[in-house]
């Protein structure tokens, strides 16, 4: 089963020869990693402002209702690529996040990585197509279901 990794690069990440793995496990340079998703080309301007607003809203648009019939309760954002997820009370997100991963081979960020205010959600980046958006959501929720 492939880690799908549904984090975004950061900004200091782009300028460097960062090897991520694909599919099958093997290592992919970001560079073709762009090639390849669109939010990446986003990210180094391959598409006009309309274009990469549509598709982020398109992936929101497609990956919320599914987490909520997971059982989360994310709002809405109006802008972002991101999504914050809160998690049940009393679950740490660093808990779940390493049991997303270990379990269902999802990669998610904890929001304890971003300080205390962080802490009892996920952040998912709409950084892949949503066929795997929607997988990625239904494994999450097999994930909270079982802790």
């Amino acid at each position: 089963m492939p880690a799908w990794d549904l984090r975004a690069p950061k900004v200091g990440e782009q300028a460097t020869d960062l090897d991520l793995l694909d599919e099958s496990g093997r290592p992919v340079h970001l560079s073709a990693l762009a090639r390849r998703s669109p939010i990446l080309v986003l990210v180094f301007g391959g598409l006009d402002d309309a274009a990469g607003i549509r598709l982020l809203r398109d992936y929101r648009d497609t990956m919320l209702p599914v987490l909520r019939a997971q059982g989360f309760e994310p709002e809405t954002p109006r802008a972002t690529m991101y999504l914050w997820v809160p998690l049940p009370e009393g679950l740490p997100s660093a808990t779940f996040q390493r049991r997303a991963l270990q379990e269902e081979g999802v990669v998610t960020v904890p929001g304890s990585g971003f300080g205390a205010g962080g802490e009892g959600f996920v952040r998912i980046a709409l950084t892949v197509a949503t066929p795997r958006l929607v997988e990625a959501a239904e494994r999450l929720g097999k994930v909270l279901a079982a802790v």
